[in-house]
């Protein structure tokens, strides 16, 4: 197989969704495929993308959690004359690279502050008779508003092929949440859930009492990470060690500050910056405790890591709140509501994983990175 494939991922706040892209790049590249994944999110130096061409962009990243203010690299606002630079860049490697198939992540059914690039794209792409995908997460937020629908559904009926869900329909329906057409829904392909497979004999064993905590790659995991420097001191008879993986987005203040409390109250706390080591942490660590973003959730239940969940609480529809009470069935898996964090339940949390046993092995669909080469194996030789 050697049809081209144009991937198009833009992350705004953490970096989940390029991860994902780099795992389903990374496995359709090895498949034969010719992929340019191009990217529009901050710089990321530490993702294996594989034999799959990586563009960076002028990256863009959100101020604030809302996603209503979009920045430059130099934390400037964009403009027009930004918009313009970069939609001239993403249509200019488009009629380079004239790819039989086009995958936009997350689009149409979010990243609407892209339409300025995205909507000259797929135009280009239809006009080119690419097929065109649209590539999703497991869960996205249903309680859209009515006029945001009827956007979703013309935008998939005019121009989409197909959309991939990373998901398990049993456990969350996308058609029916979302309200979408039957002529679009019968578009919709589950892969399961993605997840890199790591050679376990690669993974260097580190001492199984640590506790490692993230707030993935977004800038709003403060309050977890407070609270686990200062959890660490109520834990010191554990003799526990702790790892705390700082977000590539956090700023310089809120470093100082997590790196005077760790000094001040911590006991036996490592401060790092996410690194590709990440999932070597996750594998050998005791205890995971994090906000149950796509990723780090699906990495933790494979390896069948005891996790503590403590999801971003602003929205309470978000999609890592629905997860973390769905995945809450595995008995490795301790959902917290973040209105409940604070040093004595966190600490009560971890002592009543510390002493679980038995480990339950129902886990989901993880073969998404697989099942997604098949199927696009199966629309190529069509």
């Amino acid at each position: 197989m050697n049809k081209k494939i144009l991937f198009y991922v833009q992350h705004l706040l953490g970096i989940g969704h390029l991860k994902r892209a780099s795992i389903i790049g990374e496995m359709l590249s090895k498949k034969g495929l010719d992929v340019t994944i191009i990217s529009g999110g901050s710089k990321v130096s530490n993702l294996n993308f594989g034999k799959a061409t990586f563009i960076q962009l002028p990256p863009t990243k959100s101020q604030n959690s809302d996603f209503s203010i979009l920045l430059d690299e130099k934390g400037n606002k964009i403009d027009t004359t930004w918009k313009k630079k970069r939609e001239k860049l993403i249509i200019d490697i488009f009629k380079k690279n004239k790819p039989e198939i086009l995958i936009t992540e997350m689009f149409p059914f979010g990243r609407s502050q892209m339409n300025f690039e995205l909507l000259p794209l797929i135009e280009e792409a239809k006009k080119n008779n690419s097929i065109i995908i649209s590539s999703i997460r497991d869960i996205l937020i249903s309680d859209l508003k009515k006029t945001k629908i009827e956007r979703i559904n013309f935008l998939l009926t005019k121009y989409y092929n197909y959309i991939l869900v990373h998901g398990e329909e049993r456990i969350y329906s996308i058609g029916k949440k979302l309200k979408l057409d039957k002529s679009n829904i019968k578009k919709l392909f589950y892969t399961g859930y993605i997840c890199k497979k790591i050679n376990k004999n690669n993974f260097n064993l580190y001492d199984n009492k640590e506790i490692l905590v993230s707030a993935g790659g977004g800038a709003v995991g403060k309050k977890i990470i407070i609270n686990a420097i200062k959890t660490s001191s109520l834990l010191r008879h554990k003799n526990l060690t702790w790892r705390i993986i700082i977000g590539i987005n956090e700023n310089n203040q809120n470093k100082e500050k997590y790196y005077k409390l760790a000094k001040e109250e911590g006991i036996n706390v490592t401060l790092e910056p996410f690194s590709e080591n990440f999932s070597n942490y996750l594998q050998n660590c005791l205890i995971s405790v994090s906000q149950g973003g796509y990723n780090t959730m699906i990495e933790a239940v494979s390896f069948r890591v005891k996790s503590i969940i403590i999801p971003f609480s602003e929205d309470v529809k978000s999609d890592q709140i629905i997860r973390a009470k769905y995945f809450s069935y595995l008995n490795f898996i301790t959902y917290m509501n973040e209105n409940e964090l604070n040093p004595s339940n966190l600490k009560t949390s971890i002592v009543k994983l510390m002493e679980k046993n038995s480990i339950n092995s129902n886990l989901p669909n993880l073969n998404g990175a697989e099942n997604t080469c098949k199927f696009m194996a199966g629309i190529i030789n069509e």
